[in-house]
């Protein structure tokens, strides 16, 4: 094989892993914390603004 194409597919083997990355490090766990939070504001019958706010400090005092 061509040095071109070797640098391709490492260029491209690079891009998908950093992509792996950000899903699992960023989409995964900001998607179970905003289902963690809908699920607090169906608990608590409060679908506004204020309820979600509500629900964002039950949150961070998990921690």
């Amino acid at each position: 094989m061509s040095k071109e194409i070797i640098s391709n597919i490492i260029f491209v083997a690079a891009i998908m892993m950093l992509c792996m990355m950000w899903y699992f490090a960023w989409v995964v766990p900001n998607t179970d914390r905003m289902y963690s939070i809908m699920d607090c504001m169906e608990e608590i019958r409060d679908m506004s603004e204020d309820g979600y706010n509500y629900c964002v400090g039950e949150m961070n005092e998990r921690r």
